[in-house]
């Protein structure tokens, strides 16, 4: 893949393992804690829209994982990734604390 792509790629998935988004995205989250050394099965990872959107090759994600991510790494194999670093501690709150705003109206005119 090109740089532009492998750019994309990487950041995709650091967000999805990312601390701000692990704890709130359950079907990862349960991913991680359920197999051994945290690693994830990329397949399993491809299969959603955005990834989809990107690349269906796990060929091109293994390679920009590889060459990109500071946060990841990818198995020997190239058929898992995992988080270099610990999970973050579990907060039972989190969710209460997340905001969703829907029907904001566009403004026509934005100053600063």
């Amino acid at each position: 893949p090109d740089e532009d792509l492998c750019g994309k790629i990487n950041y995709l998935f650091e967000f999805y393992f990312s601390d701000r988004n692990i704890l709130k995205d359950d079907f990862i989250l349960k991913l991680v804690k359920n197999n051994e050394g945290g690693f994830v099965k990329i397949e399993l990872i491809s299969v959603r829209k955005k990834v989809k959107q990107l690349t269906q090759d796990t060929r091109q994600i293994v390679f920009a994982l590889r060459k990109c991510s500071t946060t990841l790494e990818v198995n020997d194999l190239g058929t898992a990734v995992r988080r270099k670093e610990k999970l973050p501690p579990y907060d039972v709150e989190i969710t209460s604390r997340t905001v969703v705003v829907i029907n904001i109206p566009s403004p026509h005119n934005v100053t600063a």
